[in-house]
């Protein structure tokens, strides 16, 4: 009998999520979680969906993980439905090349990819632009009547098929590769680190707005240049996304007492907006007396009346953030003003939180794994 007792309590007498939560303790040691991975069988298909929600692309390790999945096994057709999350991280090299090739042939089999994340060097966008168009990953608004001689070709119409349920995307590179955001249900999509000259947000604005992008954007993270009109800005975006309900914007030396007055108008911009977060890494201090105040024109009396003005005309909005002021309305409906510390997570909950899941993704691009794992055929 203590025989029969210690043959059923080794690991894998273990319930499948039991191991699943093992697993997950090991994502930091890639080593150690290959090895628990290729141990046998069962293991490598209670592993699989630790491992491959979130993916990270980056040089060798990455085009090795995007080979395997590509591989034609039954093994990778059916990890391919467990992406989520994709972070691609490129630079202007012939290992970029490589990967994009792949990446783009792989985005057409993540069915379930609600996350992605491109990183590239802006020398190449022209170059990865022209591969995600080629498989199908970049929609554009065309007469069907178009796509006939696509549908007889191999490289693939562009299809409503491809990444359906795409909602979050951040682009660090060039504005360029928004294309693979258009025509889409895009819930977020962070641009902040690239910073938009006039004719760059001009085409970001007239592409987007009255599309499926411009009218299922809910949060937007943007830079614009010095150059760019902060006003007409404004009016510009309220427009071309009108259920904005949570917006970040970056703008060096911006006017922000004009888009105080721009939220507190009797017919306010951004109507559905709930919080509002202008240069986020500025400390602003509001000032009075003879002290130049560092938010130009604004001193805290007259920031006190702006922000009294705003509560009576503007009622969805619940934050608004000036660098590290915080502003955040009561139940009374006023607005109460708060110093942010660095340590204040006031704001993650309501930008990158899909993203922050990449930052520690809970895969890892094993080059030790091969290409074919328990190969069904």
């Amino acid at each position: 009998m203590p025989n029969i007792q210690s043959r059923h309590c080794g690991l894998l007498s273990l319930a499948n999520e039991t191991l699943g939560e093992i697993s997950s303790y090991l994502t930091r040691k890639p080593n150690d979680f290959s090895s628990f991975m290729t141990t046998c069988k069962r293991l490598d298909e209670v592993i699989a969906p630790v491992r491959y929600t979130s993916l990270t692309v980056e040089g060798p390790q990455g085009r090795h993980l995007l080979a395997t999945l590509l591989s034609g096994s039954k093994t990778s057709i059916r990890y391919r439905l467990l992406v989520k999350r994709v972070w691609f991280r490129g630079y202007h090299d012939r290992e970029l090349y490589l990967n994009v090739i792949l990446l783009a042939e792989l985005l057409q089999h993540t069915l379930n990819l609600i996350v992605l994340w491109m990183e590239t060097s802006s020398l190449d966008n022209d170059r990865v632009v022209s591969r995600m168009r080629r498989f199908g990953v970049v929609r554009e608004s065309l007469h069907p009547a178009f796509s006939i001689d696509d549908m007889t070709s191999d490289e693939g119409a562009m299809t409503p098929l491809t990444l359906p349920k795409l909602k979050y995307f951040r682009l660090s590179g060039s504005p360029k590769l928004l294309a693979v955001v258009h025509h889409r249900c895009i819930v977020e999509l962070d641009v902040v680190n690239i910073t938009m000259d006039h004719d760059e947000f001009a085409t970001f604005v007239s592409t987007a707005e009255g599309t499926l992008l411009g009218d299922h954007l809910e949060i937007l993270e943007l830079r614009l240049a010095t150059v760019v009109d902060i006003e007409l800005a404004t009016y510009s975006l309220s427009r071309a996304f009108p259920k904005l309900r949570s917006l970040s914007l970056e703008q060096t030396s911006i006017d922000i007492k004009t888009v105080l007055q721009l939220l507190g108008a009797t017919s306010p911009v951004f109507p559905n907006l709930r919080n509002f977060w202008l240069n986020k890494v500025y400390t602003y201090r509001l000032t009075q007396g003879n002290r130049l105040p560092v938010i130009a024109g604004v001193t805290r009396a007259y920031a006190r009346v702006l922000f009294v003005t705003i509560a009576q005309n503007h009622k969805c909005l619940v934050l608004v953030g000036l660098g590290r002021n915080l502003f955040r309305a009561g139940d009374d409906g006023y607005f109460r003003h708060r110093l942010l510390h660095n340590s204040d997570d006031v704001w993650s909950d309501i930008f990158n939180e899909q993203f922050d899941e990449l930052l520690m993704p809970v895969s890892y691009p094993y080059s030790s794994l091969p290409p074919r794992l328990f190969e069904d055929d």
